[in-house]
């Protein structure tokens, strides 16, 4: 929706601009991280989705004043059995 974002996915790099869309494949290796010089804003649907929603509420409970608390991140990412490589 807003913002300039760089997405790995299963080994490749794609740049991302305002207005894409992005498949991520179930089971595959994925990460993105803002590359744009402002916050920016995406929209996601996941399906199945229904421990996604308890996932990231857990996330985004965590304080974004700061830079992020891994172990605490990786705890949250344990408990769904997300692999974070």
């Amino acid at each position: 929706l807003e913002g300039q974002y760089e997405f790995f996915i299963d080994g490749k790099t794609y740049n991302v601009h305002k207005g894409a869309f992005v498949y991520f494949p179930r089971f595959k290796p994925h990460a993105f991280r803002n590359i744009g010089t402002s916050n920016g804003k995406t929209l996601w649907v996941i399906q199945p989705g229904e421990r996604f929603e308890n996932f990231f509420e857990e996330l985004g409970a965590l304080p974004a004043t700061q830079p992020p608390d891994m172990k605490k991140v990786g705890e949250i990412f344990s408990k769904y059995d997300i692999e974070i490589i």
